[in-house]
């Protein structure tokens, strides 16, 4: 029995992870339906079932291990604190019900957070991920060539790769990330061309999707990858390559700034952020009506009787979220959701340095390399606390993460681990 649990066990982690991306199964129930083309509303009740089913086996899976895992919830009080206040904005909500539902949702997932930074190390969830994005990069590939009706938008976007995903965008972000992780799995296992490969095919899918914002981010992550990996060196060799390094980022943001028009055109857009920018003006305005407590966890942007048909009716679309992660999380849980939350970023940003700057082996870059993705991805989208995601899932076991090695000696870890590889 345990031997089959062994098998089985990372096995379900991999299928979890692949569902908590997005794919495949909404873009099959939604029949293919792409932005701008009319069609009945899909019933997407198999994935909420699906998504239960998940949050079960996950809760049972953690049960042999409970007294672990809420030590470590305990150690950081920040992701039981911002759990607990989801649940407490249902008194103060504007749509209790909404809030139940979805509470029970960002519970779920962040419950599967907790598991991954309890049941692996930080190598193995890079692995676990390699795989989950592995399989995404296949089926993506296959879809868009045997299934185009599927992996191919038509609509306000025909003829580009949206892959196992709804959306360009979908496929965008996940091929970003994707490549991220390939990248630390081809510099820690160097002998396999297999992981250069994917995030070959991964950036190549990431091109083929058109999404400029995933691209960004993109840029930012690899060249962010070669400078942590100064925080290493030797005092005198990383203070002359981090002045070099500011000098030289300095005046690419200066260049950035003068031509930015140009740039953003470049990549297909305006300096409106494709009229986002309008609609965080009227997002704040919603904030100052109700800024300590907010309108409660996910009770808005749901119809045109709620609060948000003001900012609707300003921007002339129906926007699903505020296109901000920190404007929506104000919007849901108040100035005190936001408080939480900086505390917990700051404080995971500072142990994710130290141990970049301590360790040997690149699995010790995924936890900051997955703060620094989660900031950039909610500068124009609202993925803090999202339910049902991958985004909140990798970034609360990157925080869960590094308060276990806090507890340990992060060199001695790393030496330990060093040492198995080249054994």
């Amino acid at each position: 029995m345990k031997k089959l649990l062994s098998v089985a066990e990372p096995i379900f982690t991999v299928l979890a992870l692949l569902v908590y991306t997005g794919g495949p199964l909404v873009v099959i129930l939604s029949g293919g339906k792409s932005e701008g083309q009319q069609g009945p509303t899909p019933d997407f009740m198999l994935v909420k079932l699906l998504f239960q089913l998940i949050y079960i086996i996950t809760f049972l899976l953690l049960l042999p291990h409970w007294k672990r895992a809420l030590y470590i919830l305990f150690k950081e009080k920040t992701i039981l604190l911002t759990v607990s206040v989801i649940w407490a904005s249902i008194f103060w909500s504007s749509s209790p019900t909404l809030t139940i539902n979805r509470a029970i949702a960002v519970t779920g997932t962040t419950l599967f957070g907790v598991y991954l930074s309890t049941r692996y190390s930080l190598k193995q969830q890079l692995q676990l991920l390699g795989w989950a994005f592995g399989l995404a990069i296949g089926l993506s590939i296959l879809f868009a060539v045997v299934l185009p009706q599927y992996g191919i938008m038509g609509g306000t976007h025909a003829g580009t790769w949206r892959g196992i995903y709804t959306h360009k965008n979908g496929l965008g972000a996940m091929m970003a990330l994707s490549t991220t992780v390939f990248l630390l799995l081809a510099v820690g296992f160097r002998a396999s061309r297999w992981l250069w490969c994917g995030m070959g095919a991964s950036f190549a899918l990431l091109l083929l999707s058109k999404s400029s914002s995933p691209l960004v981010h993109l840029l930012v992550l690899l060249p962010a990858f070669i400078i942590f990996r100064t925080l290493r060196w030797y005092y005198t060799l990383r203070t002359v390559a981090l002045s070099l390094i500011a000098v030289v980022g300095l005046s690419l943001t200066t260049l950035i700034l003068l031509y930015a028009e140009s740039l953003v055109r470049l990549l297909g857009k305006d300096l409106t952020f494709t009229g986002r920018s309008k609609l965080w003006v009227y997002s704040w305005d919603l904030i100052q009506q109700r800024p300590w407590l907010g309108y409660g966890y996910g009770s808005l942007w749901k119809d045109w009787y709620s609060e948000t048909s003001y900012v609707w009716r300003a921007v002339g679309w129906e926007a699903p979220s505020a296109h901000n992660g920190f404007l929506e999380l104000w919007l849901g849980l108040g100035l005190l959701g936001v408080s939480i939350f900086l505390v917990q970023f700051l404080t995971g940003l500072a142990r994710s340095v130290a141990l970049v700057s301590q360790s040997r082996t690149p699995e010790f870059f995924l936890p900051l390399m997955l703060l620094l993705f989660t900031i950039l991805v909610n500068l124009t989208e609202s993925t803090f606390l999202d339910r049902n995601t991958i985004y909140w899932v990798l970034y609360s076991a990157a925080i869960l993460s590094l308060v276990v090695r806090h507890q340990q000696e992060p060199l001695t870890a790393a030496k330990l681990q060093w040492q198995d590889c080249h054994a």
